[in-house]
């Protein structure tokens, strides 16, 4: 029998097999790019796509003496872009960046949401946005029918349950703070009387109504013993106060809660997360309720035009009203979450606590950027990019930075 020997493409003299070669080549690398690229982002297949847009942020950060790591190597995607890519909705498109105001963000994940506002607050409708973890859903338009046309929330006339005081935590670093949790028998909002000896000052009141309730208390005097009651209310003023309790600073109290954390799996992976809100009316109040088939983060925007104050961090929207751009992270991810990604031994018992609002009274220079709440962020003593000081710190010292907020340090 006769031996067929068939000869490699590239030896064959015929030069249009090589061309047909080159080209199937070529079109299957470009699907692989599109399909591979379309779930994070179309517009960032490429390193460093964002600077045909930003080449004036990288050429002003890019000469400093320290610089973020993934900035110096273009990898813009790596912080500021979010996980999937969802075109934005036809029927009721996203506002632009400056025009939605998020007044409500309930940053404790749970399967239910209640929200209490004013109709004087939101005109006629508003924005409702979930996330678990660092995924996102696109915000969805909600309409608000007349107060007067739903149905009342009925008043149980009783104050909420405090069950679980706990003081989770105290931490004894650059500034001292404690870490306390209770619970409610229903949603109601989270306040602290606080003092030593005596029940002589409050806390920021948290409005966000919840059954799991947690308060970070800042500024405290190292080696002290501290009073302490909770407080919570419904949305009808029912108000419940708990017995007073006690707690040191004299030496740190490492958290008492597991860091092994489980959670289901994500649904937003894949699938736009399936959730059903309802509209109440609790006297002269809106009564929101967001349920959702696992533990999210919600929060609630409306259409304004308002700036916001030189000491805030602008909101960042999920997409920029260009269906081609990619959809940006928010700006609790961008200023907290990221940093914790990456530097996980950074503990708050060696730096400045984060996700809280400042003392009351303390004011808070403009150079101090805040979340849209007020709260401060890594970013709050920190520059993003580049500096051309040690860890790329706002101020030559700590001393300095410090004493912009704390002037008696």
């Amino acid at each position: 029998m006769k031996r067929i020997f068939l000869k490699p493409f590239w030896r064959i003299p015929d030069r249009r097999y090589h061309r047909l070669i080159v080209l199937l080549v070529a079109l299957s690398l470009g699907v692989a790019i599109i399909c591979g690229g379309f779930g994070q982002s179309r517009a960032l297949a490429e390193e460093g796509a964002c600077l045909g847009c930003h080449q004036a942020t990288w050429d002003r950060d890019l000469g400093r003496f320290y610089v973020h790591a993934p900035f110096m190597e273009k990898k813009c995607g790596h912080c500021h872009v979010a996980a999937s890519f969802k075109e934005p909705q036809a029927s009721v498109p996203v506002p632009p960046p400056s025009a939605i105001d998020w007044f409500r963000r309930n940053r404790v994940p749970a399967s239910d949401h209640w929200f209490a506002f004013s109709p004087s607050l939101v005109a006629d409708h508003l924005w409702i946005e979930t996330r678990e973890g660092k995924k996102s859903q696109n915000p969805y338009y909600v309409s608000l029918p007349p107060l007067e046309s739903l149905p009342e929330f009925a008043n149980d006339g009783g104050p909420p349950q405090i069950g679980r005081v706990e003081v989770q935590e105290v931490s004894l670093g650059v500034f001292v703070s404690a870490r306390i949790t209770w619970t409610t028998d229903e949603f109601a909002d989270s306040s602290l009387r606080f003092g030593l000896g005596k029940l002589t000052e409050e806390s920021t009141r948290d409005f966000n109504l919840r059954q799991n309730h947690e308060v970070i208390l800042s500024g405290l005097e190292r080696g002290k013993e501290y009073l302490f009651s909770v407080v919570s209310e419904d949305v009808f003023g029912n108000r419940a106060v708990s017995v007073p309790m006690a707690f040191s600073t004299h030496r740190n109290l490492p958290s008492n809660e597991s860091d092994a954390k489980t959670s289901s799996p994500s649904m937003l992976n894949s699938t736009e997360l399936s959730l059903i809100h309802r509209l109440h009316r609790a006297g002269d109040q809106y009564l929101l309720l967001v349920e959702a088939p696992q533990p999210v983060t919600v929060s609630l925007g409306k259409n304004a035009v308002a700036a916001k104050g030189p000491n805030r961090l602008a909101q960042t929207p999920l997409n920029s009203g260009d269906p081609t751009h990619p959809p940006l992270q928010d700006e609790v991810f961008l200023n907290i979450s990221v940093c914790l990604n990456c530097h996980q031994n950074i503990s708050q018992a060696m730096s400045h606590p984060i996700n809280i609002l400042p003392p009351r009274g303390m004011l808070i220079p403009p150079e101090y950027p805040l979340l849209a709440d007020g709260r401060m962020t890594c970013m709050s003593c920190h520059l993003r990019h580049g500096s051309d000081l040690p860890f790329r710190m706002i101020k030559s010292s700590r001393k300095e930075l410090c004493i912009g907020c704390h002037v008696n340090y």
